[in-house]
């Protein structure tokens, strides 16, 4: 059942202002709860995980384009940015917004109790998931520097100009966060996926321990779901096709809700992905080339004739471009069985461990999955590009594994960036850096406003 957030946002979403008054008000559980939901509620809007971040993701990367169709996602598109930019601003200061939710409730001075506890390990998961998106849109780990974000666990009426924490520093505060969640969410409460569960948090372990360079631990965490969680994976086309249509899906571990009055409504992703509405984003007709005809995936990809022109979209993925209420997939099952896969090969594990592990997921993606005795670090970056099109993955993939990020198909696009620029993380927002004396801007856009 989707959780709906709707109605009262002036208590949900605190100015730092705000924030001790709003600490003060916590009483019950149901208190916190509601501090857990605003937080989702900040998430979920189309200025972050509802569409802009996802999407500014994969038009950064190989993946995708901006035509700017409705003056959308050029910037991120042709890597052009000042310090004034809107997705910046957007991708900073929401995060931020949610996070001082899920300190309220961490913070709040309830009695211990199992109900207590699981709501507080669920803002324990969401703090950890937007430190570790903030670092990874702003920090300079691939732009030959070791900056991150500031790290806000509290609120400190006497510590509203927080520096910025380095990379490391983050990635230990998500996994301490993540740890803390583990131990005081129930993890017998996991019906409901558009909130956070056990298997949300241990899904998220392997992504982050990943990206750390862990890669026992991203192993052994994505084991833990693989082997006792109740996910399973659609099987064939029309399942995959259905499970995309259908929220709350067997193969979704978490995914933000929307309901049929609660939407991002024609501001949806949908909208942008496919060509009867904005339709800004197209697909490289390299990336769509990389389909066989035989993948069940093919089935959610398009190639349609405008104007005389090809257009390779992705049609499958969040298909309601009508009302715009299709839950945003968060963490899926497949992603998991991807990130065991891609920390054994960094881990050097033999072909066959590799292959038998990628087979969880080709085996349901082909009607004979190409992975047979063998598979390499290369197989399994194609397939998480191939699996994770559209969901916001990619650049992030291409970081992670030092590629040049090549011109798209945008006339008016950018030139190849060659691993490592000042272009893969955005810039602080004007407004952060006029009003926050300790805070540093990040390389390359000093003066860019």
């Amino acid at each position: 059942m989707a959780v709906l957030f709707t109605g009262c946002n002036d208590f949900l979403t605190p100015s730092v202002d705000q924030a001790k008054e709003t600490a003060d008000a916590i009483n019950t559980p149901d208190d916190l709860q509601a501090m857990v939901y605003g937080a989702l509620d900040d998430m979920n809007g189309t200025d972050l995980y509802g569409r802009d971040w996802i999407v500014a993701n994969e038009v950064r990367s190989d993946n995708m384009w901006s035509s700017s169709a409705s003056n959308r996602f050029g910037a991120p598109s042709q890597h052009v940015y000042t310090t004034n930019n809107g997705y910046a601003l957007s991708f900073w200061d929401t995060p931020y917004e949610a996070i001082a939710n899920a300190n309220i409730a961490i913070n709040a001075e309830l009695e211990s109790s199992p109900e207590v506890d699981h709501i507080k390990g669920q803002a324990y998961f969401l703090r950890a998931l937007l430190h570790f998106d903030l670092v990874r849109t702003f920090g300079q780990q691939h732009a030959g520097g070791t900056a991150g974000v500031p790290i806000i666990t509290t609120y400190n009426e006497g510590n509203l100009l927080p520096a910025r924490a380095t990379v490391q520093e983050v990635y230990d505060a998500v996994i301490s966060d993540l740890e803390t969640a583990e131990d005081l969410i129930d993890p017998s409460i996991a019906g409901d996926v558009t909130v956070p569960t056990y298997w949300a948090i241990k899904a998220l372990q392997s992504r982050v321990l990943l990206t750390t360079g862990d890669y026992p631990g991203a192993i052994a965490a994505a084991d833990d779901v693989i082997d006792n969680g109740p996910f399973t994976i659609p099987a064939d086309s029309t399942a995959l096709a259905a499970a995309w249509a259908t929220d709350e899906s067997s193969n979704s571990i978490f995914e933000l809700g929307y309901t049929p009055t609660n939407n991002a409504g024609n501001n949806s992703i949908a909208r942008i992905y496919q060509n009867t509405n904005y339709g800004d984003v197209e697909m490289n007709q390299a990336t769509y080339d990389l389909y066989a005809t035989d993948d069940y995936r093919f089935g959610l990809v398009a190639v349609e004739d405008v104007s005389g022109d090809n257009q390779y979209r992705l049609v499958g993925k969040y298909p309601d471009e009508i009302n715009g209420d299709d839950n945003i997939r968060m963490l899926r099952i497949e992603e998991v069985i991807l990130n065991k896969a891609e920390a054994q090969a960094r881990n050097n594990a033999t072909g066959l461990e590799i292959a038998t592990t990628l087979n969880q997921l080709a085996d349901n993606r082909y009607p004979v999955s190409p992975y047979v005795g063998t598979a390499s670090l290369a197989d399994v970056l194609l397939e998480r590009r191939l699996e994770l099109l559209g969901e916001g993955d990619y650049f992030h993939t291409q970081m992670r594994d030092e590629q040049d990020i090549a011109p798209d198909e945008d006339p008016g696009g950018f030139q190849t960036l060659v691993y490592p620029d000042f272009r893969s993380a955005f810039p602080i927002p004007q407004v952060e850096m006029d009003a926050n004396s300790s805070m540093v801007q990040n390389t390359g856009y000093q003066g860019n406003n």
